[in-house]
């Protein structure tokens, strides 16, 4: 799963780019075998863009860190973690109830 980016007149947001740079980090971890590393930055990269304060991006925010959620999840289980997937994936849902069934979905998929 990508970032979707942000679209519009408004200028995209920091938080964005610096989502978008912790993605791509994860990405090259991943790539290299580095399982905690990509789903840590995958983590990361849900919390810079979970804010309390309104902005018009917000619902777009909120799929990216569904989106981000599942890629940590996808990390884990790619080395046969479903485990520590589906925790990661409960423990996501607790700290960002706003994406609470997106994520039920996915803990349902992945078990």
């Amino acid at each position: 799963m990508e970032l979707v980016p942000p679209l519009g007149r408004e200028e995209v947001p920091d938080t964005f780019l610096a989502a978008s740079s912790l993605f791509a980090s994860a990405r090259a971890k991943s790539v290299t075998g580095d399982t905690s590393g990509a789903a840590a930055d995958f983590l990361a990269a849900a919390q810079v863009m979970h804010s309390p304060v309104p902005n018009p991006y917000a619902p777009l925010f909120r799929e990216n860190r569904v989106s981000a959620y599942a890629n940590a999840a996808i990390a884990w289980l790619d080395v046969g973690q479903q485990r520590t997937a589906i925790e990661l994936l409960e423990r996501s849902k607790a700290a960002d109830p706003d994406c609470g069934p997106e994520l039920d979905e996915l803990i349902r998929v992945f078990s």
